[in-house]
């Protein structure tokens, strides 16, 4: 009941749980920790154009990636639809960012190859995203002041030209 289906990766519930328990974590060792709102952009059109098996496994490839690129500690879950959300325990203003942008950079240098069936020749489907970068305590004190704080910023990414990471204060 904790685990999406389709990523394998901790659902929306259990998402909401470890940001809770992080920012309590935070608040008992008034350590600091980062929150990272990650969204795919131009989704609706990978499912338009090819179908939402291939969203599905698009989406799949993006959990794998980010999983891969993070530290054993960091936490990454799916918030919905095609966002995910990424938090980075013991980390300032810098180190988040630079995860956010080396995140970025590696799942925007590599588009997915999406082969509709063993007899189609594969397509390659660019992928980019947006990320918003949130820091207790710096841009909240709560687990839903940071997940407003990220998803703001993340938003402010897509209007700006997607593709690209804001931090919670920069807009």
């Amino acid at each position: 009941a904790i685990t999406d289906a389709i990523t394998g990766l901790p659902n929306h519930q259990a998402v909401i749980s470890r940001l809770d328990g992080a920012v309590a974590d935070c608040q008992q060792t008034h350590g600091s920790c980062a929150l990272l709102f990650v969204d795919l952009d131009h989704f609706k059109r990978v499912n338009d154009t090819w179908g939402h098996r291939a969203g599905d496994a698009l989406l799949r490839e993006v959990a794998h990636q980010v999983r891969a690129a993070l530290r054993l500690e960091d936490f990454v879950g799916r918030y919905g639809g095609e966002e995910f959300l990424i938090l980075l325990p013991r980390v300032d203003l810098q180190a988040a960012s630079q995860t956010a942008e080396y995140l970025r950079s590696a799942i925007g240098s590599h588009p997915y190859s999406w082969q509709p069936d063993a007899g189609s020749s594969a397509v390659s489907i660019p992928t980019t995203v947006s990320i918003g970068v949130a820091i207790y305590p710096l841009h909240g004190v709560s687990g839903e002041a940071l997940l407003e704080s990220a998803d703001r910023a993340m938003y402010y990414a897509k209007y700006t030209g997607r593709n690209r990471v804001y931090l919670a204060d920069m807009e």
